[in-house]
């Protein structure tokens, strides 16, 4: 017996079209999620990176915290607390991986279309900076609560910021739009994107916008956290 074959009908390859499109609206929003879900963990490790260096250095001076600038390295000029890890404990000023954040879409040293210097702020009140008598370095000892002093964060300025307080911390990691800034203009911050933030004891605290703004109403404004002045 003969079998006829039976070819689809316009109605149903529109059918056909109309649920793959539906599964792809379904399912796109979910890859976005577990994107932004791993550029978030990569920035963890970052920061987690950093901070061994940062202990490498309290070893190396007799427990001083790795200044956010003015350390010199063998060349002589003063580098931002980036920088100095960089020369002084990796293979040298192109050892970017660490420094570099996969939430961010502007580069980093250039100051023309990006970030004067990297991705991470180092805490200016804690750390401190050469010859700067308002915020002078400290040593370890300085800090008595490090599971509360946060050492260095996602950075949000664009420019000319390789340390400053929390109020420069830069909200990125999330679904919502993220604009960048200029100093001292004060920061849009969206609500529900987070910022990570390296503590003293070495943990990572994923900290979103609307925490961050309830303890800045509140008078915690994070930088002054944990230690002696």
């Amino acid at each position: 017996m003969d079998r006829k074959k039976k070819d689809f009908t316009l109605i149903e390859l529109l059918v056909v079209i109309a649920i793959i499109a539906i599964l792809a609206a379904m399912l796109l929003p979910a890859l976005g999620k577990v994107k932004n879900i791993s550029k978030n963990s990569t920035c963890v490790n970052n920061t987690k990176q950093q901070f061994l260096y940062q202990i490498a250095y309290q070893s190396d001076y007799a427990d001083w915290i790795l200044p956010s600038f003015g350390v010199r390295t063998l060349t002589g000029n003063p580098q931002s607390w980036d920088s100095y890890i960089r020369y002084a404990y990796m293979k040298g000023p192109n050892s970017k991986n660490i420094f570099i954040c996969p939430g961010e879409q502007l580069p980093m040293e250039d100051s023309t279309n990006g970030f004067t210097y990297s991705h991470y702020m180092a805490n200016i009140r804690l750390c401190g900076e050469i010859d700067n008598t308002t915020w002078p370095p400290h040593k370890v000892g300085n800090v008595k609560q490090p599971s509360l002093a946060y050492i260095s964060g996602d950075n949000g300025y664009k420019t000319v910021c390789a340390s400053a307080g929390s109020a420069a911390l830069g909200f990125r990691h999330g679904s919502q739009p993220f604009s960048h800034y200029k100093w001292p203009d004060p920061p849009p911050i969206p609500l529900g994107n987070a910022a990570n933030i390296l503590f003293f004891d070495g943990h990572v605290e994923s900290m979103k916008g609307s925490t961050y703004n309830l303890l800045y109403a509140s008078g915690d404004k994070l930088s002054p956290r944990g230690f002696i002045q």
